[in-house]
């Protein structure tokens, strides 16, 4: 149990522990400012869209209650009558088919934008993570823990850390300057 407990107390001495809040180096990335652009882009597209569709399927509606208005009119012979009826039937059965792929496109677009934005924020993570192990291995850090997760019952991971050992700072700095010396690179 001495042995053990030595052999513990004597690794835990060499660890050096770093904390991030990757949420918020996310927010400062370059990258992440045209990805919310283009997002947002994709969304007013797909709002546009949307609206376009839903007038669209108002005006077979309306033709719908004019049809079946006609269908109910007294004045009409029997047959007449039933011929209006088919016609308010089928535009009836017109309306719930537009109405099932209109819900059908709406929710595969919707997929589409939230499998656009993981994507996004797994190149924009990637990126940071490679920082991160960067200047994780240049500053002697054993383990950086992201301060940003959450637990199971909502809470942070991280439930302490001694001032000193959150580098976020340090790293969004990074992360800006590396941006930067992109650009400079890109203008040669």
């Amino acid at each position: 149990l001495c042995l053990a407990l030595s052999a513990t107390q004597g690794w835990s001495a060499g660890v050096k522990v770093g904390v991030v809040d990757m949420n918020r180096l996310i927010k400062v990335h370059p990258e992440a400012k045209e990805a919310d652009a283009l997002l947002k882009k994709r969304v007013e597209e797909f709002e546009t869209e949307q609206k376009d569709l839903i007038a669209e399927l108002e005006k077979m509606k309306k033709d719908f209650e004019a049809a079946r208005d006609e269908a109910s009119d007294k004045a009409l012979s029997d047959t007449a009558r039933q011929q209006k009826t088919k016609v308010a039937e089928q535009k009836l059965a017109d309306l719930r088919e537009e109405d099932q792929k209109l819900r059908e496109k709406m929710l595969t677009r919707q997929q589409q934008i939230g499998d656009m934005r993981k994507r996004m924020r797994e190149g924009i993570t990637d990126k940071i993570g490679e920082v991160v192990a960067k200047y994780a291995k240049d500053s002697g850090y054993t383990i950086v823990l992201d301060s940003s997760g959450k637990d199971s019952r909502g809470g942070e991971f991280v439930v302490f850390r001694a001032d000193g050992i959150d580098i976020t700072d340090d790293l969004a700095k990074l992360i800006g300057a590396e941006k930067k010396d992109t650009k400079k690179d890109d203008k040669k």
